[in-house]
């Protein structure tokens, strides 16, 4: 006679066995209306999530690396023409090429790098200042409150430069060559951060004044390459008007900036 076998369970069995989730759910809720809520905030997110994975993947495509195609070459010409624009006696003129090759290929042509770059290191060294001196309003958020109101006060500028353009023709300018246009100031304003630091402030009105100076020049010469391509189109005279205006903002945007850093 066999022995008798008891049936033996394991409890981590139901590990092992497949359940059904949305049935284990809706049993637990027992609520239609719950579970319809539950169903469209779970449709939502997924939604979010596949928004944000095309948002992702248009920001880091073909048309904006090219704002990025940048080297050691063009970033040492480029910041030479931000910082003496004035002396500068080349051709400020975009050529034919650097529409479908790299911006490397112009000097003038337009980059995201540079801007970025800029305001970073802008904002970290004056972190780093405000921490060695031990200032009483450091923060641990200024940094994030700096990289805010920065990026407000350009996004404003941009706004007002579209608005300028409308005003003064209808001319239709890419929003992101505004924005590289305009943002170029980081690198200045670093250079002048640091000359600063070097010198004890001892030439800060001198600095400031030539670095105001050069941001005005350099945005209405930069300006003129836009407006001037839209001029050949549209038959537009008021082409110096705008880039003074163009660079009197700059200027204005540039002072706030100070005030506010």
């Amino acid at each position: 006679m066999k022995p008798e076998l008891i049936p033996m369970t394991d409890p981590l069995d139901f590990i092992m066995i497949p359940v059904d989730q949305n049935k284990s759910f809706q049993s637990r809720i027992g609520n239609p209306f719950l579970e319809e809520t539950a169903s469209n905030i779970g449709k939502k997110i997924a939604l979010f999530g596949t928004k944000y994975e095309n948002f992702i993947c248009s920001l880091f495509s073909s048309q904006y690396r090219f704002y990025f195609d940048v080297d050691n070459q063009y970033i040492l010409r480029k910041l030479s023409l931000l910082h003496t624009p004035i002396i500068y006696r080349g051709d400020w003129t975009l050529s034919n090429e650097t529409s479908s090759v790299s911006i490397t290929k112009n000097m003038h042509a337009p980059d995201l790098y540079l801007p970025l770059m800029g305001l970073v290191t802008l904002v970290l060294l004056q972190c780093l200042n405000i921490g060695i001196n031990n200032a009483p309003q450091y923060i641990s958020i200024y940094m994030i409150n700096s990289f805010w109101k920065c990026l407000i006060i350009s996004s404003i500028e941009v706004a007002l430069m579209r608005i300028l353009f409308f005003l003064f023709g209808n001319l239709k300018v890419s929003i992101i060559d505004l924005v590289s246009i305009s943002n170029y100031r980081y690198c200045s304003l670093t250079t002048l951060f640091i000359f600063n630091l070097i010198t004890y402030h001892i030439f800060w009105t001198v600095g400031t004044m030539y670095i105001l100076l050069s941001q005005a020049v350099f945005v209405y010469k930069s300006t003129q390459i836009c407006i001037e391509q839209q001029i050949q189109k549209c038959e537009n005279s008021f082409e110096p008007t705008l880039a003074l205006f163009l660079s009197l903002l700059q200027v204005g945007c540039s002072c706030l900036i100070f005030y506010i850093l």
